[in-house]
Parts: C-alpha cells; sequence; structure tokens
C-alpha cells in the first residue's frame, strides 16, 4: 500500500522512507498505516493517531525497560512509549506493520539501525 500520509510536523529534515521522516530536532516521525486510538484516561475521550513522533532516547529510557518484566517484545513496546509518551497499551491495537516501523524508528534512535535509503 502506498502511504499518502500528509506528516503533521513543521520541518521534516530528511525523508527516511516513505512512512518515516527525520525532523530537525532529531526526532523522528512515523506515519502509521492503521491509525490507533490510546486508552482512555479519565473522562477525556482520545483521539485517533495517525503518526507518532519518537524522540531521542535517554538513560532512563533504557532502564525503564530493562527493569520491566516481560520478554523482549514487550521490553520494547515499553521503550518504545516512552519515546513517543504514549501508554504501552497503545501497541495492543496497532497493526503488526506500524509495530514494526516504530521499532524500527526507535532502534534508529537507539544508533542500532542506520537509513537503508529514502525516497530523496
Amino acid at each position: 500500500m502506498t502511504n499518502e500520509h500528509q506528516f503533521n510536523t513543521d520541518q521534516p529534515v530528511e525523508t527516511l522512507d516513505e512512512w518515516t521522516v527525520r525532523n530537525a530536532d532529531g526526532t523522528i516521525t512515523v506515519a502509521l498505516e492503521t491509525p490507533v486510538t490510546p486508552p482512555k484516561r479519565g473522562k477525556v475521550e482520545p483521539e485517533p493517531l495517525y503518526e507518532l513522533t519518537l524522540r531521542k532516547a535517554r538513560g532512563i529510557d533504557l532502564r525503564k525497560s530493562d527493569n520491566h518484566k516481560g520478554g523482549d517484545i514487550e521490553k520494547s513496546f515499553v521503550l518504545a512509549a516512552s519515546l513517543c509518551g504514549q501508554p504501552v497499551a497503545i501497541f495492543d491495537d496497532m497493526d503488526a506493520a506500524d509495530v514494526q516501523r516504530v521499532a524500527k524508528a526507535a532502534g534508529m534512535l537507539l544508533g542500532k539501525l542506520e537509513n537503508t535509503g529514502g525516497d530523496s
């Protein structure tokens, strides 16, 4: 499926692939093929998310993930949730292809993965 998402970011600096851009502030925005609605918190109904923006990881993010009980996938959800400021439960309803894109972006912010080409 071709992504026709218009990124909601002021200054994308680099297109990493058709779903992902690096922003001027170093964050990475991932467009979601299938919008996902965060769990309800309090009385406010959450709006569907069409993209997630992940910030650079800090030591506390790694510690949260490492200290979390569960397997590797659960720990990666904890890390990605911390980087995008969403609850871990958001990944439960997320399309698997979108989860993979978010995980790849988190890896790039950790320095584990390099961009393998883009649409530029």
